[in-house]
Parts: structure tokens; C-alpha cells; sequence
């Protein structure tokens, strides 16, 4: 939509985050996308590489995209500092 939340108007937000590539099993049946382990939050949402939606942050359809065409190792720790700030003008 464009349009940005209140509580963010106007505010610098930082996020800290971890991605992880999982492989699972032909036969994985998901039990919920939503769920809490030893008070650790996670949601599950799988993406269609190939598809138009946009996936946040950014860089990271672009990064799987290159992982599964052998282009980038498939293992690994990889470190991304990302600003998606509009340049103010001084």
C-alpha cells in the first residue's frame, strides 16, 4: 500500500534479523505457520521464487535465487546491512 504506519512516521526503525534456508522433506506437512518454542516466536511463510511478489527485506529472493543456481555456496553465514531510508536532503 505504500502508506506507513503511524508509529513509524517520521522515525528512524531498525531491525535486527535472521533468515534461515531450510530444507525439508518431499512429504513435510507444516502443522501451523505460526508458532512459539521455549518463548521464541517464529512464522513460517513460504515464497515463490519465481513469482512477482515482492519479499522483504529485499535482498532476499535475490540471494536464494543465486544459492539455488549454484551461484552462491548453499551453506554459510552471509552478513547484510541494508538502508532503505530516503536520502534527506541537507
Amino acid at each position: 500500500s505504500g502508506s506507513v504506519p503511524p508509529v513509524k512516521a517520521g522515525r528512524d526503525v531498525y531491525e535486527i534479523g535472521f533468515y534461515f534456508e531450510m530444507k525439508l522433506p518431499e512429504d513435510f506437512v507444516l502443522p501451523r505457520e505460526e508458532f512459539c518454542d521455549g518463548g521464541a516466536f517464529a512464522k513460517l511463510v513460504w515464497t515463490d521464487l519465481a513469482d512477482g511478489e515482492p519479499c522483504y527485506p529485499i535482498f532476499l529472493k535475490e540471494e536464494m535465487r543465486k544459492r539455488r543456481s549454484g551461484k552462491e555456496p548453499s551453506s554459510g553465514v552471509k552478513h547484510f546491512v541494508t538502508d532503505e531510508r530516503k536520502s534527506k536532503e541537507k
